[in-house]
């Protein structure tokens, strides 16, 4: 028998290992005596080693493989100084006894290592000989392996991994492990912050001291309690801590606000207030003040409120108000409330409860709700508000997964009355109820009282959801229907030519609801409207080959549709008309794909306001205008953001990208080919393939593009200037994207970073978070598109040991929320560009040592633009001496009358000075002594140009100047 097996060599007459090893480079070894006698070489393309009798395989001496798999021995410690480099992988995998992997001799690896199954497995020590690791490892199933301890030494358990991250041999990112043992990491970045000692740990704080006592910035769950917390401890806890991984409990605290924690930490679970009696004078007023949750707008767990008589909510923008969903329960009981305390909530995860909100604030009573919810996970409990007197915030729910509680809302006292069955004519009644029960929004059980004693009587209909296929008039007559009500569909199959306007209008009178989806082909009805505008369909919209006539104007009317789609809707082989504002183009929203093909388009008009679709979106082979061979050439989508894939394909008379000029964001690929003569250059609305460029260099498509010319010529992208700000830089897209990134806690180091919000929302205390994450931006550090951020300081302050620190370039642009730069003020020179765009709200004029102040030098370009605020005289730039490169400000207005003051004797570049509406002089100006370019002055309130004409008379100006006075006439000097 031959010693072993040479995969490549099977057919191989020779039993000799040399004869068959000279063949092929691939080799298993099943048993112990094949190890030992295996003949050595320096290099394979694999070797697995595989067998219960293997014990041992220090022998074994190859210096390179390329896939190294050590598999179901009875390997106790495994040794072996050889193996120096792995190319493809290593896998050490369900070995019943290995304890450890204690000697290998791999320096090299630049494939993967998988670690898994072995029971046993307490050490991987041999890993900290690796000196490259260019592929990932993934350690996964080893119950013995990895309980967490800091303190315990580099070759213990995963703290072998926290050296290799920490010596940059391999990226966290590149890390995964799950299901190892129970006190284990399961985030690299962690390692030696979860167990008992010095890591991330549970702090109750009832005093200073207690703070005084927290360890690392980080914590796990946080309870802070007591009559010693006041707002000055509570302050000292904000500065003392950035993030809260798990729950927040705040018992019985003194506090008066929750403003210098809340929106400063990020809380990634539960967040519990309760027993708060304290309050804050306001014109008069007690309230406790929870504007520190303005900038939340997801709990990541419960949101619980209890006994907190004095709780204010301001309104729309403020407190709780942006507050989109909460991911568990949402529990108030007890406390201040008012109409619009949850203006913002559309989904609760688990159970929505509010009970005895009676506390009259001065922003009144609890009437009603105002909130956009639709879902409820669990159950609806509102009991004892004894003002709430109708069902108003609810409307719009369409999911309730457990009961419906509903007992002694209002109150028999006169003004006041309790909730009837329709409403008090703006809010609704009981009857929102008895609809949740017929369209069968609640899973569980209804319970509701018109007082505390006396229930309110339903009629529950009888009707289950079943599959219906509809074909002719007959098949409608055959549906069995509760009893004054419709039946359900969990699928609605509609097809056949005999379904025309007539048949397809009878519909609604026996069916109200599709649960999953609508299937229509293969028909002849004109009109959708007599179908949506009573049917309610929850899922996927399939409309495919309906005919509705011949000629020119034989177009299918798609009104009524649903504005919001909550699944793929798909549109294939039909005539569809386009209406402005109705139809197609009364679309807001699809949650699923959308798939538009092979239609003919009364006109361009489809989708228009359509901005988000969830999914991918695949538009082919759209033609025919009004049934001729042409048009539409373009269309005017509305699109803004697409989940998935972007595929444009085949549609013969589409010449330019337009319809697309909106889009912030494609999750997936792009693939435009076989449309007409798309251009690459833009001009005017039609858009050519720059756009795409333009969404390559600004990150937008996450993942590749693959566009072609009508010749099927694939298209070059212009990407970002050679050595422009845009160039190689890490993008960082999205409010997801920007959280994740912001919790890694390694503070590394960038060239360039982009941090570009695609025009979401995020909060300070979630933006304070990069702190943790990035150290310093050597190159370029950008912020664009962020909404919600108010504070520069939550960045970049004048902490050095806790900053983000922007060594050369740092720009802010389309930053609408931006108001306070004063974490700037440290800044005594920019040591690259400093570009402040689009942000309108940011404040510059508050006196010296504060903001841009201190900056005297800006070694590259200036510029300003779209400011709204206050820039005004010597408290905005009062050190400010020298511009490198160019100046620009433009379009600053509000209050911005000149820079008085400020020393400015150099700019180096051109200087812009345009479109500021109330900048009536030179003040600021008067001290330069050079310009080393261009001088433009166009669009001001500027009359008296003589401070120009001594600049040139003094050859201050080495470029041309070109100015315009207030009527727009060119001025000549």
């Amino acid at each position: 028998m031959c010693a072993f097996v040479a995969a490549s060599s099977i057919a191989a007459a020779s039993c000799n290992p040399q004869d068959q090893f000279d063949e092929g480079l691939d080799a298993v070894l099943t048993t112990q005596e094949q190890v030992n006698s295996f003949t050595q070489r320096k290099e394979m393309n694999s070797l697995t080693i595989k067998g219960e009798d293997i014990t041992d395989i220090s022998a074994l001496s190859v210096a390179t493989v390329g896939s190294l798999v050590i598999e179901g021995t009875s390997i106790v410690e495994l040794e072996n100084d050889s193996f120096t480099t792995i190319t493809k992988l290593l896998e050490i995998k369900n070995n019943p006894e290995l304890v450890s992997i204690s000697k290998l001799g791999t320096k090299f690896c630049t494939g993967d290592i998988r670690i898994s199954g072995n029971p046993k497995l307490n050490s991987i020590k041999a890993l900290l000989n690796l000196k490259k690791m260019s592929g990932k490892i993934d350690i996964v199933g080893n119950e013995s392996l990895g309980e967490d301890n800091a303190s315990a030494g580099r070759e213990y358990g995963f703290n072998v991994l926290k050296e290799l991250i920490s010596n940059a041999i391999i990226p966290v990112a590149n890390i995964t492990l799950s299901n190892n043992h129970p006190g284990a990491a399961t985030d690299p970045s962690t390692i030696g912050q979860v167990g008992a000692e010095g890591g991330i740990l549970s702090y109750t704080i009832k005093s200073l001291d207690d703070i005084a006592a927290l360890k690392g910035r980080v914590v796990n769950d946080l309870t802070v309690e007591g009559s010693q917390i006041n707002d000055d401890a509570w302050a000292a806890l904000g500065a003392a801590i950035d993030t809260v991984r798990g729950n927040v409990v705040v018992d019985g605290v003194v506090i008066t606000t929750t403003e210098n924690l809340f929106e400063k930490v990020v809380c990634k679970g539960s967040i519990t207030l309760k027993n708060i009696e304290t309050y804050m004078e306001g014109s008069g007023s007690r309230f406790f003040n929870t504007n520190a949750f303005k900038g939340y707008t997801r709990i990541y767990g419960d949101l619980v409120l209890q006994n907190i008589p004095y709780l204010i909510h301001w309104g729309a923008g403020t407190c709780f108000s942006q507050i989109a969903r909460v991911d568990g329960n949402l529990i108030i009981d007890n406390c201040g409330m008012q109409q619009l305390a949850f203006a913002s909530l559309q989904e609760v995860g688990g159970n929505f409860e509010m009970r005895n909100c009676n506390h009259e604030l001065y922003t009144g009573w609890l009437w009603n709700l105002a909130t956009k919810l639709t879902t409820v996970g669990g159950s609806l409990i509102l009991e004892s508000n004894h003002h709430e007197n109708t069902l108003g915030g609810f409307e719009n729910i369409s999911h309730i997964g457990g009961d419906v509680l509903i007992k002694d809302l209002g109150s028999d006292d006169e003004g006041i009355g309790r909730v009837t069955m329709d409403g008090d004519g703006v809010y609704p009644g009981w009857s929102l109820v008895q609809n949740w029960i017929n369209r069968g929004f609640v899973k569980g059980t209804v319970s509701c009282y018109y007082n505390e004693t006396d229930p309110v009587e339903f009629d529950v209909p009888e009707a289950l959801p079943q599959e219906i296929t509809i074909t002719s008039q007959a098949d409608i007559d055959a549906i069995v229907t509760p009893e004054g009500g419709k039946a359900v569909a969990s699928v609605l199959n509609v097809k056949g030519a005999s379904v025309n306007d007539d048949v397809w209008s009878k519909i609604k009178d026996k069916v109200g609801v599709v649960l999953d989806d609508l299937i229509v082909e293969d028909c002849t009805f004109t009109m959708c409207s007599n179908f949506f505008a009573d049917v309610e369909v929850r899922g996927n919209i399939t409309l495919r080959n309906i005919n509705p006539g011949s000629g020119n104007t034989a177009f299918l009317n798609t009104d009524n549709i649903p504005a919001h789609c909550p699944g793929n809707l798909t549109i294939e082989g039909t005539k569809i008309h386009g209406w402005a504002g109705a139809g197609l183009n009364a679309i807001t929203e699809i949650d699923g794909d959308l798939t538009f093909k092979n239609c003919s388009c009364a006109n361009n008009a489809a989708f228009a306001i359509c901005e988000k679709v969830g999914g991918n979106v695949t538009i082919s082979g759209i033609s025919g205008f009004y049934g001729s061979d042409q048009g539409p050439w373009n269309f005017d989508f509305g699109f803004k953001k697409i989940g998935g894939n972007l595929s444009y394909t085949g549609n013969p008379y589409v010449n330019s990208l337009k319809g697309f000029e909106k889009i912030s964001g494609i999750g997936g690929d792009v693939y435009i080919d076989g449309n007409g003569g798309i251009r690459y250059e833009t001009s005017g609305t039609d858009y050519g393939f720059d756009l795409v460029a333009g969404w390559i260099n600004q990150g937008f498509v996450k993942g590749k593009v693959e566009c072609f010319y009508a010749d099927g010529t694939p298209v070059t992208f212009k990407t970002a200037d050679d050595g422009g700000d845009d160039t190689d830089a890490v993008v960082i897209l999205g409010r997801d994207a920007i959280i994740e990134f912001a919790a890694k806690t390694d503070r590394a180091s960038y060239e360039k970073l982009i941090l570009d919000g695609n025009n979401e929302s995020l909060s300070d205390s979630e933006m304070a978070q990069l702190k943790q994450s990035v150290a310093e931006v050597t190159e370029c550090l950008t912020f664009r598109n962020i909404k919600g951020w108010t504070m520069v300081e939550m960045v970049i302050n004048d902490n050095a040991d806790w900053r983000v620190t922007p060594q050369k370039s740092l720009k802010f642009i389309n930053c609408p929320d931006l108001s306070n730069c004063n974490g700037l003020k440290w800044m005594t020179e920019v040591k690259g560009d400093l570009v402040i765009e689009n942000c309108p709200n940011l404040v510059f004029n508050w006196g010296a040592g504060t903001c841009l102040n201190q900056i005297s030098t800006i070694a590259g370009d200036f510029i300003l633009k779209g400011s709204g605020t206050a820039l005004t005289g010597s408290t905005c730039l009062a050190s400010l001496v020298k511009v490198g490169g160019n100046l620009t400000i433009d379009n600053c207005d509000s209050s911005f009358w000149d820079l008085n003051g400020m020393p400015l004797t150099e700019i180096g570049g051109n200087f812009t000075y345009t479109n500021n509406d109330l900048v009536n002089s030179f003040l600021g100006f008067t001290g330069l002594t050079n310009i080393g370019g261009n001088l433009l002055v166009k669009g001001n309130n500027i009359s008296d140009f003589s401070q120009v004409a001594s600049w040139i008379s003094g050859g201050v100006v080495k470029g041309t100047v070109e100015c315009y006075d207030t009527d727009g006439n060119k001025v000549n000097f």
